[in-house]
């Protein structure tokens, strides 16, 4: 029972967050968002690698940082959110950049090895126990040989050297044979240009089926997807964010502008204000001149 309560609480926790029972005002007073250092930004713009090879020899381990969703709704509603989406999508992609080249790297050391020539220990066992049986038939040619040019018998001595000729060019045969990567008694291999493992080419279909479903295969062939998609997102940030500065700018450029607008209006209101003041002042000081015309 207990594992069951911990199980759906911890499923709550991950939908509507850890402090989903704290009161309104608590939740407002600490409210939790997706830039917080537990929370995986890996998760909140594509997938976590850490959840993708459990048990393989690709295994990263349990992620340390929260994977929630309700951090990468809170994410997704974010209108102000381009600079934050811009940095965790370089973060990811620098990640999976790293995980590819590795695997990548493993892929081309192994269609070496497949394409390399067979070593002795790969060749068929049947094909060098016969060329191991016509060196020994050579070795003990060539002592005959020997011997019959020792004792001047070079007629018989030249006819076994014919022999010993035959039996090379069969040997070089033999080792032809060996080495042809056609021959049915070789097992060919080929590498997986996904994930790099190493298949047999005429593998069952029932074995081709679970090599693809395989924990490897489909984390390998999901980061290569998501890879792209991140790539093209990045793009999209890029030019969201120039729109957006070019925006800034000119509303900048907008207020700068009403702002001088208003100032030469105030200025020409004030030079106005100042001239009425003057008008005023020369039509008193005639008005007075007048007066005092008049009394004298």
């Amino acid at each position: 029972m207990c594992i069951r309560d911990s199980s759906i609480r911890a499923q709550l926790d991950e939908l509507f967050g850890k402090d989903r029972n704290l009161p309104l005002k608590e939740r407002n007073k600490r409210q939790e968002h997706y830039s917080d250092h537990d929370v995986c930004k890996y998760f909140l713009v594509s997938v976590c690698p850490h959840d993708l090879f459990p048990n393989t020899k690709c295994d990263l381990g349990p992620c340390s940082r929260r994977h929630d969703e309700h951090f990468k709704r809170q994410f997704e509603d974010d209108e102000e959110r381009l600079e934050f989406e811009k940095k965790y999508v370089n973060e990811t992609i620098s990640l999976i950049e790293s995980m590819l080249a590795n695997i990548d790297t493993k892929i081309r050391r192994e269609q070496a090895k497949v394409e390399a020539p067979l070593t002795q220990a790969e060749k068929p066992k049947e094909v060098m126990d016969k060329i191991s049986a016509i060196d020994f038939e050579i070795q003990k040619l060539l002592d005959e040989v020997l011997r019959l040019g020792e004792e001047g018998k070079v007629e018989e001595s030249e006819t076994l050297n014919n022999e010993v000729e035959k039996l090379k060019k069969k040997k070089e045969e033999l080792m032809l044979i060996g080495d042809n990567p056609l021959n049915p008694n070789v097992k060919q291999m080929k590498v997986c240009d996904v994930c790099g493992a190493k298949q047999a080419i005429n593998d069952t279909e029932k074995r081709v089926q679970i090599h693809l479903e395989g924990k490897l295969h489909t984390g390998f062939a999901l980061l290569r997807k998501e890879y792209e998609k991140l790539k093209e997102r990045k793009e999209r940030v890029r030019v969201m964010l120039l729109s957006k500065k070019d925006k800034d700018d000119r509303t900048k450029e907008k207020i700068r502008g009403d702002r001088g607008d208003r100032g030469d209006r105030i200025d020409r209101n004030d030079r106005g204000d100042r001239g009425d003041r003057a008008d005023r002042g020369d039509r008193g000081d005639r008005g007075d001149r007048g007066d005092r015309g008049d009394r004298d």
